[in-house]
């Protein structure tokens, strides 16, 4: 189902619900926590810590946004995944950003689809020989993984438990850690998007690698706006849904995103 019909889906469900109904006046609405508090977490592009030292990103913008839109105040944190789902469950934070849907995540979020994104492996030349087979069959080649992160498709995070299994996984706390390890060739493969190594990766460190798209033509997987159930009621997940669907359509998402990547990437990204 495409985001678009995701989000009206959802709109449309809670409507019939009665909790966005009125009779000829405006439903009441459910007010912000009186703040809304956003987690979020570095990864490329969507957000980084730029020279300046200030907080940058995709996501910084369009959770800012989404905060303006609610009336809300934003109250941004900087958390490793790893934390970030566990004060998600735990009702200390409101919402984070950029979250493949997984069932456990369900459990204790709303997951509204915003973006899209296309991982890739990032294979080191010189190392494994092309396609994710000759990667597999070969016990010394190593995998990199950020510990708790899902890669939005099962064909990736399958890989990633598989190797698991064989002891040839060496786990990253954050981006970082990850492409340090990518960097130092303790590990030789991992799986990144173009938003992410473009902001990791000089051009002459990229050309040490191969980029191969080992998902084929599966469509992106969508990322998501994950709001903590224990602390987000419907009513607010929906007003939420609603102002993603209108920053999509006025043309909000693609402005923001095309602050940060090229056209034609934002285009994918953005795809329905």
């Amino acid at each position: 189902m495409s985001i678009s019909r995701r989000l009206s889906y959802l709109i449309a469900t809670l409507l019939a619900a009665g909790l966005l109904a009125g009779t000829g006046q405006a439903a009441a609405q459910p007010a912000c926590q009186p703040v809304l508090r956003i987690a979020l977490d570095e990864y490329g592009s969507y957000f980084f810590i730029d020279a300046r030292h200030q907080m940058t990103g995709i996501d910084l913008e369009i959770a800012n946004e989404l905060a303006r839109r609610l009336h809300c105040r934003p109250q941004i944190r900087v958390e490793s995944v790893v934390r970030i789902m566990r004060l998600v469950a735990l009702g200390e934070i409101d919402m984070a950003m950029h979250k493949f849907v997984t069932e456990d995540r369900a459990r204790i979020a709303w997951l509204t689809p915003y973006l899209r994104e296309h991982n890739v492996a990032l294979v080191r030349k010189g190392g494994p020989p092309p396609g994710m087979a000759a990667f597999v069959d070969n016990p010394k080649w190593l995998l990199g993984a950020g510990t708790s992160w899902h890669l939005g498709t099962a064909l990736y995070d399958d890989l990633v438990t598989r190797m698991r299994g064989q002891g040839r996984v060496m786990e990253a706390a954050d981006t970082d850690q990850l492409y340090t390890l990518l960097r130092a060739n303790r590990v030789q493969v991992i799986i990144t998007s173009a938003e992410v190594y473009r902001r990791q990766l000089s051009r002459e460190e990229l050309a040490q690698y191969r980029i191969e798209d080992w998902n084929g033509n599966a469509p992106y997987p969508s990322l998501n706006v994950m709001l903590a159930r224990a602390t987000v009621n419907e009513a607010l997940a929906t007003r939420v849904a609603a102002a993603l669907q209108a920053m999509r359509a006025d043309g909000t998402l693609r402005r923001i995103v095309e602050k940060y990547v090229a056209p034609d990437e934002a285009t994918g990204m953005l795809n329905p």
